[in-house]
């Protein structure tokens, strides 16, 4: 009896804890309790995945044992993975607080074609996936992107065990890039048997349809001395184009200012200004005059002022492409596998391991063609005598003096206004993935008195590539300059007269009415835009642990080791802004200044390379045991020194601290230094030039200004300070359950970023010529010089270290595993409480807090019951957003209604049922969003997108997800 009051009671306080508010729930965790961590081990093993217990990512290289690590961690073994989202393992973290700001085809948003944006990179806090270290079985993995982030997509799934992700700074303990922390993809490296399974999914509106097959095989020989495992995944997934889904099919907008006399409101149906449906006339005495259908000429009909300048209700607007633009992207994964080792003596163990992956995502369409007035790369003209010109509107520009307009145009083949048998310019369309191979070989093995060491060489090769449907700038210059030919009266363009060996093939094309293209014209001017990354890495390490000595309270542990890697980067493409367009022969009076070969895409050409020497060492030293009010006190320390052919050196170090008055508490905090060093592509981007209207704030003089982009040789590491408190609490006077609570502050120096150039004007401005930000703004005299001679000749946009970040709160998990029903009962809480984000630009900017606001939630939870006997199971949990005000700082901006992204409960459903095939089979039926919560309308203002935030809205509706899994 007074067992199950004290266990009332902690299930009240508990509860208490993890719904105290009903409109949030709880995040971020700490490591489990040890009883629920060997649990955990002991359901993976049951479960047919098993456990590798020598491979741990606790935060320290010295403590096996997360509850007695000072770094908190959370570890999410494969069954909770796939009843959370048996998809892939991406979408399940994604469901845990901690992750924020993550990117993922699955996530939905679509993807802008100039980057990656349908890999799975991970991120911790919103601190971005770039500062995340990812490994495979303690391991670095090699990057997949230009900006160095690893796409989770390319790793294997079926021999995952459990997922270890430690939330704080561990630069010093296992490298640079673990500034926001490490995510540990841990591989059950002693599978035996065989496993199968198989599964289809769809969601409740019939689209969105998913399969994934797994197979996954290990077997011993030679008396067990040689052990091989292998597996393979196969998972496809369609998309969700807008038009499917009833708030992406309803032109949602958003006008005003932001201002309080003209507040940000949402509207529908919107309609884009900037992209009208035709030929819009830009400046000059035809200024806002509008060609309809069939060319003729009349007023632009504005619609409805809404009070922001590219949009408006109704009139000549241009719509979105809603029947072809994705959500959310088809994506379709090749995951391959295979480790053997071989014990050469009872004390060594050599191993190899390779895996190989393939991702795909698409065809999708993300955007459409847009021509714009002013714009000095695809600011297009028409040029008086153009062949499509009716008579009377030549015979006005003629009387009005008109040699040539520019314009402004969109483009929809979906517009219900466009004629029936009439031809628009088509939407872009994307192909998008990555081929990674990844090889590892090495020795391990244990020298005595606990000593073990290991050496290995890992070798890692990845190709990011990107194929994009749209047209070729050139062709579209060359294409509208229409004339008749003299001889046959036919409209032709004007290059098949003057250089129709330079052009060859050419077809006019009329853009001046809607559908009123021809397909010849359209197949002309249509272009593949390609670009590509390839990564390659050599990592070489060794690594040494032990206990050299013990003191009265224990032996003392250290670990040393060293590691050497070597990473190349060349990024290429043949939309390089870098490069001259060909322009030879087309007539000058319709080329833009800085005409570009594609109007959305020009992705620019990078090579690269660097090499990193590291060393490092650890120690944790039990300063007492078995006092009075010291039941164990343990100190942790690690530092490492790492050396970058680009940088030079940089120090990164650890200290920790767990101090136990009594069994049943323990208190841990840490401090440590860390580093995320700049990507290659920040460091070596090709340089590219372009140029743009400006104001300059030193002379008040408005003109063109040449600005410059690209990488900066001269980047160095960004510089974390991390500090986490908090507690563990594992009652003995109740097994199996434990809370923990932790605050951390985090604070990135020297942070890299690419401030605009209007901000650096800005910034430079204001400190008075003393901001690093005035050494990218290139003027002719000196700084203190007002005069209109002092007019900047150019402006950089290079990435810099300049920004800082600061960011504290609190990573909460409480947990509660004990036998009820004839089964075992998990309870599981996890929250996340966000109480400052700082940001500021540079020094000289202000200081904005962004908690609460801009996708910045301060509180995001869930919250678990997991029920499992020997035939049936059952997974619930729910998982709060958390609310936000949409404004990006407090008080900066006024909104009329949809102030709030809305905390939103989410509800996901599992269960499974035991088949009696086989050592464990089982059927089973997951169902995410089990009660269809749609997501808030949250609209942009160019219209673009799913008009919700899908980095924190489920915008797939009810899916369900069924089927078999086997094991032998």
């Amino acid at each position: 009896m007074k067992l199950n009051l004290c266990r009332a009671a902690f299930l009240s306080s508990a509860s208490a804890l993890i719904i105290a508010t009903p409109a949030y729930a709880q995040s971020e965790g700490t490591p489990p309790s040890a009883d629920a961590s060997a649990a955990d081990k002991t359901d993976a093993t049951t479960a047919g995945t098993g456990s590798d217990t020598t491979i741990y990512v606790t935060g320290s290289r010295t403590v096996k044992d997360g509850t007695r690590a000072p770094t908190p961690v959370t570890v999410v073994t494969s069954e909770e993975l796939l009843a959370r989202a048996p998809n892939n393992i991406a979408d399940a973290l994604n469901q845990l607080p901690q992750f924020v700001g993550s990117q993922g085809a699955s996530q939905g948003g679509g993807a802008f074609t100039n980057t990656a944006r349908v890999a799975s990179f991970l991120n911790l806090r919103n601190l971005g996936s770039q500062r995340v270290l990812l490994l495979l079985n303690g391991m670095r993995l090699p990057p997949t992107s230009a900006t160095g982030q690893v796409d989770t997509d390319t790793l294997p799934q079926a021999l995952v065990s459990r997922v270890d992700v430690v939330t704080g700074g561990a630069s010093a303990v296992y490298g640079s890039d673990a500034l926001s922390g490490v995510i540990n993809y841990v591989l059950d490296t002693k599978f035996t048997g065989l496993k199968l399974s198989g599964q289809i999914g769809i969601s409740q509106a019939g689209d969105l349809p998913s399969r994934k097959i797994s197979i996954a095989a290990g077997k011993s020989f030679f008396e067990g001395r040689a052990h091989v495992i292998a597996s393979f995944d196969y998972f496809k997934q369609g998309g969700i184009v807008n038009a499917d889904r009833e708030a992406g099919n309803a032109d949602w907008w958003m006008g005003g200012n932001g201002t309080a006399a003209n507040p940000f409101t949402t509207y529908r149906p919107g309609l884009s200004r900037t992209a009208p449906a035709s030929v819009r006339i830009s400046g000059g005495p035809l200024n806002n005059m509008f060609f309809d259908i069939g060319g003729v000429l009349r007023p632009y009909n504005f619609g409805i002022d809404r009070g922001n300048p590219s949009n408006q209700e109704g009139g000549d607007g241009g719509q979105i492409h809603k029947t072809r633009q994705h959500a959310i992207v088809p994506v379709e994964t090749y995951q391959g596998f295979f480790r053997g080792s071989y014990d050469l003596t009872p004390g060594i163990t050599a191993y190899v391991q390779a895996g190989y992956a393939k991702t795909k995502n698409g065809p999708f369409g993300s955007w459409r063609n847009i021509w714009t007035a002013g714009s000095a790369s695809n600011g297009l003209f028409i040029i008086s005598g153009n062949a499509f010109l009716r008579p009377e509107v030549q015979a006005q520009m003629d009387t009005l003096g008109v040699t040539r307009f520019t314009f402004s145009r969109g483009n929809n083949p979906d517009d219900p206004r466009v004629p029936a048998g009439g031809l628009e310019i088509p939407t872009i369309t994307n192909v998008m993935g990555t081929e990674s191979k990844r090889f590892t070989a090495g020795f391990e093995g244990a020298l005595g008195d606990g000593w073990e060491w290991d050496v290995g060489y890992s070798y890692g090769w990845s190709e990011f590539k990107a194929t994009i449907n749209e047209p070729f700038m050139p062709r579209v210059v060359a294409a509208l300059d229409a004339v008749r030919n003299p001889a046959t009266g036919a409209i032709v363009c004007r290059v098949t007269l003057t250089a129709p060996t330079l052009w060859p093939g050419c077809q006019p094309l009329n853009v001046m009415g809607l559908g009123a293209s021809s397909q010849a014209s359209l197949d002309y001017i249509a272009g593949i835009m390609r670009w590509s990354v390839l990564n390659k890495m050599h990592i070489g390490a060794v690594n040494l642990k032990g206990s050299p000595f013990s003191l009265g309270a224990g032996p003392v542990t250290v670990a040393v080791g060293a590691e050497y890697r070597e990473q190349t980067l060349d990024q290429l493409s043949n939309g390089d802004p870098a490069i001259p367009t060909f322009i030879t022969g087309l007539d000058p009076r319709g080329v833009p200044p800085l005409l570009r070969n594609w109007s959305v895409n020009n992705v620019g050409q990078t090579h690269g390379a660097v090499t990193v020497k590291e060393f490092y060492g650890e120690v944790a030293v039990p300063l007492l045991a078995d006092k009075a009010l010291f039941n164990s006190l343990d100190l942790n320390g690690a530092a490492r020194y790492t050396n970058y052919s680009t940088s030079g050196g940089v120090v990164t170090w650890k200290a920790g601290l767990i101090w136990s008055p009594f069994q049943d508490l323990r208190l841990r905090g840490t401090w440590s230094v860390d580093i995320r060093a700049p990507s290659l592509s920040e460091l070596f981007a090709g340089t590219q030039s372009g140029q743009q209207i400006t104001t300059d704030p030193r002379t008040g003089l408005t003109g063109v200004i040449s600005s410059l982009s690209g990488g900066n040789a001269g980047l160095v590491p960004e510089k974390g300070d991390t500090k986490v408190l908090g507690f563990i609490y594992q009652p003995s006077w109740l097994p199996g359950a434990s809370l923990s609570v932790d605050r951390y502050s985090i604070t990135i120096d020297d942070q890299i970023a690419t401030p605009s150039p209007i901000v650096n004007l800005a910034d430079c401005e204001a400190s008075n010529g003393t901001s690093p930000a005035c050494d990218l703004i290139q003027r002719p005299l000196p700084f203190s010089n007002r005069t209109p001679a002092n007019f900047p000749t150019a402006l950089f946009t290079f990435p810099v270290n300049i920004a800082r970040l600061k960011q504290e709160g609190f990573d909460i998990e409480a947990s509660y595993r004990f036998e009820a029903l004839g089964g075992t009962l998990t309870l599981r809480g996890l929250m996340a409480i966000t109480t400052k984000r700082q940001t500021q630009l540079s020094a000289s900017s202000p200081i904005r807090d962004e908690a609460g606001f801009a996708i910045f939630p301060k509180v995001r939870g869930s919250v678990s019951v997991n029920y499992q006997n020997e035939t049936f199971g059952l997974f619930l949990q729910t998982r709060a957003t958390g609310k936000y005000r949409r404004a990006p700082f407090e008080n900066a901006e006024f909104y009329r209604d949809h102030a709030f992204g809305p905390n939103k409960w989410y509800t996901d459903m599992t269960i499974t049922y035991a088949l009696g095939v086989g050592k464990k089979s089982e059927w089973f039926l997951t169902v995410n969003n089990l009660l269809d919560v749609e997501p808030p309308i949250l609209a942009t203002f160019t219209g673009t997108q799913f008009p919700t935030n899908p980095d924190i809205y489920d915008i797939k509706g009810r899916f369900f997800t069924t089927g078999l899994r086997f094991r032998f």
